[in-house]
This record gives C-alpha cells, sequence and structure tokens, in this order.
C-alpha cells in the first residue's frame, strides 16, 4: 500500500505502509464516532420534546433548526473522511495537492482529511489574508 508519486519538483515522494495503515484506521475510527455523533444529533432534532408546552415551541423550534444544522457539519465531516478513504484506495493519500509532496504524518494526524501540506495552506492563507482570496 506504499505511495510513490513525483512531486513537482521532480523529487520521489513516498508514504510509508505503517503511516498508511495508521492513518487509515484513525480515519475509520473518526468515520465511526462521527456516524454515531450524526445520528444522535439527527435522533435529536426530530424528537417532540414538549408538544404540550407552547410556551417552550420557540426553545425547541431553535434546538430542532440547531441539532439539524450540526448534524449536516458532521455530514460534510463524514464526506471529507470517505474522500480521504478513496483518496488511500487511489494511491494519492498525504500528498499535498497543489504541490505533490508528501504531507507531514504530525500534519495528517492532526487534520487526517487535509489536502494540501503546511506550506502550501500557509501560502493560500497568506494570500487570502493579502488578496481577500484563495489562491489554486
Amino acid at each position: 500500500m506504499s505511495m510513490e508519486r513525483v512531486s513537482a519538483e521532480g523529487k520521489l515522494v513516498t508514504v510509508s505502509d505503517s503511516d498508511i495503515v495508521h492513518l487509515k484506521e484513525m480515519l475509520q475510527v473518526r468515520r465511526k464516532q462521527v456516524c454515531k455523533q450524526a445520528d444522535a444529533l439527527r435522533d435529536d432534532a426530530v424528537a417532540d420534546n414538549d408538544s404540550a408546552n407552547w410556551a417552550e415551541d420557540g426553545s425547541d423550534a431553535f434546538n430542532r433548526e440547531f441539532s439539524f444544522k450540526m448534524a449536516g457539519s458532521s455530514n460534510a465531516m463524514l464526506n471529507q473522511i470517505d474522500d480521504a478513504l478513496r483518496m488511500i484506495d487511489e494511491k494519492s493519500y498525504a500528498v499535498c495537492e497543489s504541490c505533490g509532496d508528501k504531507i507531514g504524518l504530525a500534519r495528517m494526524e492532526a487534520l487526517l482529511f487535509c489536502t494540501t501540506c503546511i506550506q502550501c495552506q500557509s501560502k493560500s492563507e497568506a494570500d487570502r489574508a493579502m488578496y481577500g482570496r484563495v489562491t489554486i
């Protein structure tokens, strides 16, 4: 499962099998956690907490809306995790989409579904701060 790719600078980038296995396991654990959280949020959102008390209807509506929004965020994270798992299968995981270099293990562990190395992400954020946009 070792991934090799030639970077933009022409150097061979290799991500070790042990790193890939470790990160894949972390992704799978995180996916289960997020699925469980999303299910609980959806259940909370559709629960009829206090239909007899009209004074609480506003609070109940707010709580339902909040729970649906949080479930939506969980679904977005699930999509990112699924994309990362797909990238492992395609042998493009832990390789920066911008420059083609290897993304450091510490960064991958911190943000399992990141797609850029710290240098490219820093440049993108600096460009956005300076010009109000993200470079591609």
